[in-house]
């Protein structure tokens, strides 16, 4: 993980090689009013082939036990991190072989359900995927 700029705003990076299914820990700003974006680039064998970028934004509310979360590609705000149902975050790509999952499981591989946690999935030999979870960054 290293530190980078999307944009003006200040996050982390992640690339993992291929069929590795570890569950990544978000930055805590993802949980603030204005949460974070999350930005996906696509390499093929010719290099960088697409980038997308998704706003996403999860609520705790104290005595609420289920962390609610709300993407801009999955818009209904009623998805819960942590409650075992894996749900993509942002649409995944090349036949679903790359993509951002809450509460991911595979068997032998990972059973990610924690709140505060997402799995990078990437099982496609012709693509491959950097993520970058970008914030504002404080001032003070």
């Amino acid at each position: 993980m290293t530190a980078t700029d999307s944009k003006g705003r200040t996050g982390i990076a992640y690339a993992d090689a291929s069929y590795t299914y570890t569950p990544k820990t978000f930055p805590s700003a993802c949980t603030t009013e204005t949460g974070c974006i999350i930005q996906q680039r696509i390499y093929d064998s010719k290099g960088l082939k697409l980038t997308r970028q998704y706003d996403y934004i999860q609520t705790t509310r104290a005595g609420d036990a289920n962390d609610k979360w709300w993407s801009s590609y999955q818009t209904a705000g009623t998805y819960i991190n942590g409650d075992a149902k894996y749900t993509y975050i942002i649409p995944g790509y090349s036949d679903n072989r790359l993509g951002i999952l809450d509460d991911y499981y595979y068997s032998g591989k990972t059973d990610e359900k924690t709140e505060t946690q997402w799995v990078f999935k990437d099982t496609s030999t012709s693509y491959g995927m950097e993520v970058y979870i970008c914030y504002e960054q404080n001032s003070d």
